[in-house]
């Protein structure tokens, strides 16, 4: 069976029902509709890795080139969208028209099976090379970011201060969650960039953000990310830090200002290992190590029900 999601849109009823017969074994969900009110609705709402859209689909499209007119308004809806069309031979025109103008392939009708199937799998693997491609771009945009910022090493040989890095060495060689507590100014951002180069994930990436400098609108974007288009400020989709340092260490400065519902949403994303973009509809596996530092008395604000019990217990 291929992990897939797969759409089927055409007005005839029967052919909906046959195409569905016939792929049910081999896709993981197929959804069909032969009504253009549900056809906007199930691609904002859903992601689709193949879509099969009948050539001659009219319905609600004014009259004149309407194949294109559907097709140009799914690929709008997503530009990734894998389509392919389904055309009888006298429409093979429309077909290689509609090919140049996004579509990925087509079917004739009568579809032979064995070609109907090695059609939309190879549509399945294009959609998931595409958004491979676009993850990795975004990804790389965001460690660019990071990259460029400044990191200092750390100098000192008072006792203190000696006794402090061997606690650093030691935690350094597990896999738990950090929380580094001190007064401001003790280098505490310092400790966390100990703990990533002593650890296993100094391989990968290390990525900071210091939550009192971050206003609570754009945190959650910031954390999580968003989707093209859910943000005011922009029409790009962005990753948030739980991806882009996804195998590596995300260090959360200054925690104790985080609000309580985000506070929650760390607390699923650490307990699932999974994240769901701001304006998504799906979610996104990460492993991270999360380090936190505060100047103030976590338990404390977690007694007064300021701070989330259970986050305090996983860091």
């Amino acid at each position: 069976m291929t992990n897939g999601n797969l759409l089927i849109i055409d007005e005839n009823t029967s052919v909906l029902s046959a195409l569905e017969l016939l792929l049910k074994p081999q896709f993981k969900n197929i959804v069909t509709t032969s009504s253009p009110d549900q056809i906007v609705n199930l691609l904002e709402d859903s992601c689709f890795d193949a879509i099969l859209l009948d050539i001659n689909f009219s319905t609600g499209i004014d009259a004149g080139n309407a194949e294109a007119n559907w097709l140009h308004r799914i690929l709008d809806i997503e530009p990734d969208n894998s389509v392919i069309m389904m055309t009888t031979y006298n429409d093979v025109e429309l077909a290689v028209k509609a090919v140049k103008e996004g579509a990925v392939d087509f079917i004739l009708k009568p579809w032979d099976n064995s070609k109907l199937e090695s059609t939309i799998n190879a549509a399945v693997r294009l959609t998931k090379t595409r958004q491979e491609v676009r993850h990795l771009e975004l990804k790389e945009k965001g460690l660019k970011s990071e990259l460029n910022k400044i990191h200092q090493n750390i100098i000192g040989s008072a006792p203190v201060w000696m006794e402090t890095l061997k606690k650093v060495r030691k935690a350094a060689g597990t896999d738990a969650n950090i929380l580094i507590t001190g007064e401001t100014g003790v280098g505490k951002n310092l400790i966390a960039k100990e703990l990533f180069r002593l650890s296993k994930h100094f391989n990968e990436v290390f990525i900071d953000l210091n939550v009192e400098m971050t206003s609570e609108t754009l945190f959650e974007s910031k954390m999580f990310g968003h989707v093209k288009e859910t943000m005011t400020h922009t029409d790009d989709e962005c990753l948030g830090k739980f991806e882009v340092g996804n195998g590596g260490t995300l260090f959360l400065d200054d925690i104790a200002h985080i609000s309580l519902p985000l506070q929650n949403q760390i607390l699923k994303v650490l307990q699932n290992q999974d994240i769901r973009r701001v304006g998504g509809q799906t979610t996104k596996p990460v492993d991270i190590r999360l380090v936190c530092s505060t100047n103030t008395d976590l338990q404390d604000l977690a007694n007064k029900g300021l701070f989330s019990e259970a986050l305090l217990n996983s860091i």
